[in-house]
């Protein structure tokens, strides 16, 4: 493993024992690479605690070959695997749940994509269904994206193309009621579990993010709904922000110093005004790369995806 200057920050999402979760098989990072790649960056990198990293980001102490874990959506195996792990190396992290699953009690549009996508291993037949349903549903809609498909295929992911429309039509491409109607029907069509069945063991308890937060882990805010910030406006940010911090409040009652991990990495000026005006001590991205200067750039923090260490 190479040396990585100033601050460095990964991010997890699921961390899966053979990479299943129940009858479903998720594209996720396994328990024993987990364990490995803790192990490689303890050799040469200390892992420092959410307490020590606000105390030198407050004194702006140099960061030099540091690293903190983040841990994005609050899933189940955060506690069950990923807490385990923690514990035996005495290492603490940074967990960011949403509130949508909680107040709800469904799953967030993203998990049903996952789900959906691992019960159905045909991609194209995936897509061909969503774009025939809205060329006979909403016409003009359908037209603009079949026009913007090339605009779509620009971005860089780790799934395939097919996939990767998939996901960008159902996450953000398409407007929220259509969307929400297009994941029920596949979700009921592909699937045989319903959402409650799911949610019961999805995502962390409130039980257990409160223990996190008690034994010294950072929770943080990751949105109510896990939407992308850079295509609201300023009202509907601060709507989103102020809805996350009320709910955690009300749970984590002696919290008072918040952060952010931006859902999907997703936000903007806008974002970043209101996070200052908040007293936000640090936001993480989804951009690629160490922290030189974290002082300066404290609310667009730049993380490792655990694939890109090794």
């Amino acid at each position: 493993m190479k040396t990585y200057p100033g601050l460095n920050v990964v991010m997890y999402h699921y961390i899966l024992k053979n990479n299943k979760f129940g009858n479903f098989k998720l594209k996720s990072l396994n328990i024993d690479k987990f364990i490995d790649q803790l192990t490689s960056i303890s050799k040469k990198s200390k892992i420092i605690s959410p307490e020590e990293f606000r105390f030198k980001l407050e004194k702006k102490y140099k960061f030099n070959n540091e690293f903190i874990l983040t841990f994005d959506d609050g899933y189940k195996c955060h506690y069950e695997i990923v807490k385990k792990v923690l514990d035996l190396k005495k290492i603490k992290g940074f967990f960011y749940p949403t509130c949508y699953p909680y107040k709800y009690k469904k799953l967030l549009d993203i998990n049903q994509i996952h789900l959906i996508l691992s019960a159905e291993k045909n991609s194209e037949k995936l897509l061909n269904f969503i774009m025939n349903y809205l060329k006979l549903n909403h016409l003009k809609i359908y037209l603009k994206i079949k026009s913007n498909l090339n605009q779509i295929k620009k971005y860089k992911t780790y799934d395939d193309e097919k996939t990767m429309i998939i996901k960008r039509l159902l996450q953000s491409h398409l407007p929220k009621k259509i969307k929400s109607k297009i994941l029920k029907i596949l979700f009921n069509k592909i699937l045989n579990e319903t959402d409650i069945n799911l949610i019961n063991n999805f995502y962390l308890n409130i039980n257990e993010i409160k223990k996190l937060h008690d034994e010294g882990h950072e929770i943080g805010l990751h949105g109510f709904n896990h939407n992308r910030y850079e295509f609201q406006n300023l009202s509907e940010q601060k709507n989103d922000f102020n809805k996350s911090k009320i709910f955690w409040s009300k749970i984590l009652k002696n919290k008072n110093n918040w952060s952010i991990c931006y859902p999907f990495g997703s936000y903007n000026n806008l974002t970043k005004k209101l996070l200052k005006k908040d007293n936000i001590k640090f936001a993480f991205t989804t951009k690629k790369g160490s922290n030189l200067n974290p002082y300066s750039n404290n609310l667009e923090l730049k993380r490792w995806d655990t694939n890109d260490l090794f």
